[in-house]
C-alpha cells in the first residue's frame, strides 16, 4: 500500500467506543486489514485496553497508548513511524462510508491524481451536514452532496473540486484527509508549534 491510516482518538466510555466501532466498520469490510494503520489512543488505561480489542485481526497495526494532554505533541512523537508516501488522517467520529469496498479503489484513485498533479498536497473529503436529516425506522438519512452545484475540475476524466468554493479553509484541517506524507509531517509540526488543544486549532485562535 502507498498510504498509512493515521487514526487518533480519545474514547473514555462505551459511547465513545461505539464511535470507533462504527468508524472501523466503514473503513474496512472483512478483508484488507493489512493496510498500515497507526492508532494513537489517548484514553485512560482501562478504557484503552477495551478500545484495543476492536482492532483484533489487523495484520499491520501499530497501537500506541499515550495520555499526553496536548494532542499535537502526543501525535508528533510518532510521526516517524509513517513510512508510506501518503497518509490518510482520520478521527474516530468520522465515517468514511466507501473506503472498505473494492480494496481502497477510491483512495488509490486519489493517490494517482496527486501523483499526476504535484500542486495537490491535500485532499479533504466532503463532510455531511449532520444538522439536516430525517429518520425512518432505525435508519437516519442525510441529504446527499450536490456535486452538480460545484465547479468541477477534470484530470484525465477524474473529477474533483476546490473545497474553498464551499467553506473558508483554515490552516488546520482535522478529519477525513489524504496527505502527501512529507507535507503532513511539516503541517503537523507547524500546528504543534502553535496550539495545545484541538478546539483552538480548529477555530484558528
Amino acid at each position: 500500500y502507498d498510504f498509512t491510516i493515521f487514526f487518533t482518538f480519545f474514547a473514555d466510555g462505551d459511547i465513545r467506543r461505539k464511535y470507533i466501532e462504527i468508524a472501523l466498520r466503514t473503513l474496512f469490510d472483512k478483508n484488507y486489514k493489512d493496510v498500515p494503520v497507526i492508532v494513537i489512543d489517548a484514553s485512560s488505561a482501562d478504557y484503552s485496553k477495551k478500545n484495543k480489542n476492536l482492532f483484533s485481526g489487523f495484520s499491520n497495526l501499530t497501537y500506541i497508548h499515550d495520555e499526553e494532554v496536548n494532542p499535537f505533541k502526543r501525535c508528533e512523537k510518532y510521526l516517524h513511524l509513517i513510512t508510506t508516501p501518503f497518509t490518510l488522517r482520520l478521527l474516530e467520529d468520522c465515517a468514511y462510508i466507501n473506503l472498505g469496498k473494492d480494496n481502497f479503489l477510491f483512495i488509490n484513485n486519489d493517490i494517482s491524481l496527486m501523483r499526476r498533479n504535484k500542486k495537490i498536497n491535500v485532499i479533504q473529503y466532503p463532510i455531511i451536514d449532520e444538522q439536516k436529516f430525517t429518520v425512518q425506522g432505525n435508519t437516519v438519512y442525510y441529504p446527499s452532496t450536490k456535486f452538480e452545484d460545484k465547479v468541477l475540475l477534470d484530470d484525465e476524466g477524474y473529477a474533483y473540486y476546490d473545497r474553498s468554493q464551499e467553506r473558508r479553509i483554515y490552516h488546520y484541517l482535522c478529519n477525513n484527509i489524504l496527505y502527501r506524507t512529507n507535507f503532513f509531517l511539516k503541517h503537523w509540526k507547524y500546528i504543534a508549534s502553535k496550539y495545545d488543544n484541538h478546539s483552538g486549532a480548529e477555530s484558528g485562535d
